[in-house]
């Protein structure tokens, strides 16, 4: 008899257990860690882009303008050099974009109006708004797999579309593959 009484006792704990609550508790915690982790990220492309130093390069200038051109963009680029960046990056979360170009690359021989086209297009597309509310579902729906997914899928085919905005500007896909 004991023996179903201590069993019909860890069935009721068992079956006391705040499941629900736990289940919040982590849905807020995954929520609050990627939240966090959006924001981190936003604050070190503003610092970053707050350490740039703007870029007095002429071939760089000249390749800013003709991807504008060639994209139909009217906006001032501000152009600024790094020597923490590896590749080119747009920033459009300020009044106007700013593109910030890696330091050590400014005297090869890249063809950058293929490589900016590029950039410039990411603006024009408004991939940043795009993929800033897929960061934001993430946020809110960790759990979710498909919203990773999609997420993902939406990055990738961003570059992509990016890519092919770059072919459609005129600039030939050898040159621009080899850049």
């Amino acid at each position: 008899m004991s023996e179903v009484a201590s069993l019909s006792v860890s069935v009721s704990l068992a079956a006391k257990f705040p499941w629900r609550f736990a289940a919040l508790c982590g849905w807020m915690a995954a929520s609050s860690l990627l939240a966090v982790r959006l924001f981190v990220s936003f604050i070190l492309g503003v610092r970053l882009l707050g350490r740039a130093m703007p870029l007095d390069c002429e071939t760089i200038e000249r390749a800013v303008n003709l991807a504008k051109v060639r994209l139909g963009i009217n906006k001032y680029v501000r152009v600024y050099g790094s020597q923490r960046m590896r590749g080119p990056v747009i920033w459009c979360w300020g009044r106007r974009p700013a593109l910030v170009v890696p330091s050590l690359l400014q005297q090869s021989d890249i063809d950058w109006t293929g490589i900016l086209c590029h950039e410039l297009a990411h603006c024009k597309r408004r991939d940043h708004i795009s993929g800033l509310l897929a960061e934001l579902a993430v946020c809110i729906f960790p759990w979710h797999l498909l919203l990773w997914l999609a997420k993902s899928r939406l990055m990738h085919l961003s570059e992509q579309a990016c890519d092919d905005w770059v072919i459609a500007a005129g600039q030939s896909g050898t040159d621009y593959a080899e850049s």
